[in-house]
């Protein structure tokens, strides 16, 4: 039977990364400073706060798509039970960063869209009158 192996350099590095990502999160924390608001939203609002403080397309994508990405669909079917507009709204600014990020736009406009997407989201959780997370 073939021995365990200890994780190469790459896998800890990734681990300990997930680890102080979710342990920040679970305290409120992110290096953004964003206010924790609603407690179902407040860590896709964290991860738009982390991406609009990049300091580069590449660090911003990493945290819209590890972070936002699939809880902002998660928000949009929430919000479409009471706000049709509201959920479509949040629709197009998500599909705008995407392509922004899939066509590789300059930092600058990048930064805009995710300024326009937080904006939306934050809207989306009040439309559930809910209180949201701020940067």
């Amino acid at each position: 039977m073939p021995q365990p192996t200890a994780p190469g350099p790459k896998i800890r590095a990734l681990t300990s990364l997930v680890l102080t990502s979710v342990v920040a999160t679970a305290c409120g924390g992110n290096g953004a400073d964003a206010s924790p608001g609603d407690a179902a939203y407040g860590p896709t609002v964290s991860a738009l706060c982390q991406a609009l403080s990049a300091e580069d397309r590449g660090t911003a994508a990493v945290a819209f798509w590890s972070g936002a990405h699939a809880s902002l669909h998660d928000l949009a079917s929430e919000v479409v039970q009471v706000d049709r507009a509201e959920a479509n709204d949040l629709l197009l600014a998500k599909n705008a960063v995407e392509s922004l990020l899939r066509e590789q736009a300059p930092t600058d406009e990048v930064r805009e869209g995710i300024d326009r997407l937080l904006a939306s989201t934050q809207d989306a959780v009040r439309a559930l009158e809910r209180t949201p997370a701020t940067c």
